[in-house]
């Protein structure tokens, strides 16, 4: 929801050389808020947004617009603003061109909804693997790769007999995902509701991460992980 005075605002910012204004968006959330609120919130620090910006047609047309084959914002708005740097196109800042941007309502397990998103992040490495662990991810999730190791581990233990290997791992694997799981709750709401979709999307996290990671870099042809 552009504020009012938006419009003015970007375009007052344009100069000369200007071929691009990226404004300032607002994403009002609760003090304590839930993760997926927290994660909202955190695109109020993003370098770049399609929620409010400004370019110059013949920039737009430069480099053929956004990426259609990136089905969600996070991952064109990215592609976009890292094609933008590369192509050397001149971006101002309109701070004062600010857009409110609601948090929507999140149903339960949302972030095992989003983590399908992965498949995107394959496609980003492979068009800007500098920017990309630059400005996305240094590296690459070791603990999400740690944790189905050992799950992985317990349930070899367990079909090849070997119940001491199965348990040892298995507390393993109990250890690495509490981790996680405090790691989630830190900063965020504690109500009943929410704790349990942390605790438990905490143990599917990890597996459907590193799934929909490898299934980007196939489809991608791309080595990512």
């Amino acid at each position: 929801m552009p504020e009012p005075g938006w419009l003015a605002e970007g375009l007052a910012a344009f100069r000369d050389d200007a071929d691009v204004v990226c404004g300032r968006i607002q994403t009002p959330v609760p003090a304590r808020p839930t993760e997926y609120q927290r994660s909202a919130h955190g695109h109020e620090a993003a370098d770049f947004t399609s929620a409010s910006c400004f370019f110059r047609k013949t920039a737009l047309e430069r480099l053929d617009g956004f990426d259609e084959r990136f089905s969600v914002p996070r991952g064109s708005d990215a592609d976009m603003y890292f094609r933008l740097l590369e192509h050397g196109v001149t971006i101002v800042r309109a701070p004062r061109a600010l857009v409110v941007h609601p948090v929507r309502p999140a149903p339960w397990g949302a972030s095992l909804l989003q983590i399908r998103h992965a498949v995107f992040d394959a496609l980003l490495y492979k068009k800007h693997p500098a920017l990309y662990r630059q400005k996305v991810e240094a590296r690459p999730r070791w603990d999400h790769y740690a944790i189905v190791g050992v799950l992985l581990l317990a349930l070899a233990g367990l079909l090849a007999g070997l119940p001491l290997l199965a348990g040892l791992a298995f507390a393993g694997w109990l250890l690495l995902t509490g981790r996680l799981c405090a790691h989630r709750l830190r900063g965020v709401a504690h109500t009943p509701a929410h704790v349990a979709d942390i605790v438990i999307t905490s143990a599917l996290l990890p597996p459907l991460a590193v799934f929909w990671r490898l299934a980007g870099a196939v489809r991608y042809r791309v080595r990512f992980a």
